[in-house]
């Protein structure tokens, strides 16, 4: 979902039917967002994509979990 960011960076209230906290807001609907554009807000938009960097290399295995009733310690 867009954030819509106030030019005013603490501003907390209603503008139409957008809620802001601490400046920003949230709202999918493209008249709103397009009326807060032509007002000088700023809109965010998230990436769908993760980072590159987030993706554990193909070849590593996740470590193992405990089975229900160890205690995760070695008996000897």
């Amino acid at each position: 979902m867009p954030i819509i960011k106030s030019p005013v960076s603490d501003y907390t209230g209603q503008t139409g039917n957008v809620t802001f906290v601490n400046g920003e807001g949230f709202t999918e609907d493209a008249n709103h967002i397009v009326w807060f554009v032509e007002h000088g807000y700023e809109i965010v938009t998230e990436d769908t994509e993760p980072p590159a960097d987030t993706e554990p290399p193909a070849d590593t295995e996740p470590p193992e979990k405990p089975t229900k009733g160890s205690k995760g310690g070695s008996k000897k």
